[in-house]
Order: C-alpha cells, then sequence, then structure tokens
C-alpha cells in the first residue's frame, strides 16, 4: 500500500506530510499487532492446556479400563481418598486448621469445626470519635471511626455454617 500523494505541483511538502502519515500508520499496525500477538498466546496456550488434558483423561481412562475389576476398585478408593486429602487440605487453609474437640453451634457434631483467629470491624471507638473531635475531623481520614477486635472464626464443615466467638 502506497502513502505518497503528490500533489498537482508536485511539491515535497505533501511528500513529507505523506511520509509522516505512513509512519503514524506504520506505528498504529505495530501497536494493534502486539495486541494481537498476546490475545493470540493467549488462545493457543488456552488450546493446548484443553488438549493436554483431553490426552490425559483419554490416557487415565485407558489405564482404568486395562485394570482387573480387583485392582480398578482399589485404585478408584485410593483416588477418592486422595481427593477427600486435598478437600480437607484446602479447608483448612481457607478456614483455619480443624479443631477436633470443638462441637457445631448449629449441627451439634464434635470434630467437624475449624476455627481461625480474626480482627473485625466493630462499633466506633470513642477514643477515635475524641480525636475526631478535637482534631477536627482530620485524625478520621488516617484512622478511621471504626474499632478493630480480635475475635475466632469457626466454621463447620458439615453443615457449612460460621459463627464468631
Amino acid at each position: 500500500m502506497r502513502w505518497l500523494y503528490p500533489d498537482k505541483k508536485g511539491g515535497s511538502e505533501s511528500l513529507r506530510l505523506a511520509g509522516l502519515s505512513r509512519k503514524i500508520a506504520d506505528e498504529a499496525d505495530e501497536e494493534t499487532s502486539l495486541v494481537m500477538d498476546d490475545s493470540t498466546i493467549f488462545v493457543i496456550l488456552l488450546v493446548v492446556g484443553i488438549a493436554a488434558w483431553i490426552f490425559f483423561a483419554k490416557a487415565e481412562r485407558e489405564k482404568v479400563a486395562a485394570m482387573s475389576p480387583g485392582e480398578r476398585d482399589a485404585y478408584l478408593r485410593q483416588k477418592e481418598i486422595a481427593a477427600k486429602k486435598s478437600a480437607q487440605r484446602l479447608d483448612a487453609m481457607i478456614h483455619g486448621p480443624l479443631n477436633l474437640h470443638m462441637i457445631c453451634a448449629q449441627c451439634q457434631t464434635q470434630g467437624t469445626v475449624h476455627t481461625q483467629p480474626i480482627k473485625q470491624k466493630v462499633g466506633i471507638s470513642g477514643g477515635k470519635a475524641t480525636a475526631a473531635i478535637l482534631t477536627g475531623g482530620i485524625s478520621m481520614l488516617a484512622t478511621g471511626l471504626s474499632r478493630k477486635q480480635k475475635l475466632t472464626e469457626a466454621w463447620c464443615s458439615k453443615c457449612q455454617s460460621t459463627w464468631h466467638f
């Protein structure tokens, strides 16, 4: 595509402007191609990831199909146990460690409650309110009015209820 458009006089001014507009257009094309390159890379990685998942799922199905019924049952039980352990680790990361001695306040089961310490905003701090009045509200910008109280959050993995104490 040519960007040089000489005027009827054949002046160099129009050639210079045409060259400048070509340079701007080329820069715009480069920026557009960079955006397209990033999205293209994302799509390629997504397709490769899906293909890898399909490949490994097919290999797993073939592996299980080749096993005897006894081996298959033992293998599937082992995978189920590993999945439960993984879910328990995830619960411990999100809701804190399991407290075996605590009883759930909702469903009354023991050994299913996770606890973790938290800080929760509770009400208005009297000291902060007084400081805000004395400083004309400037201290409120830095500290806020609410006070934070240390609490323990408990979560039951059986009934999914959450409470604080």
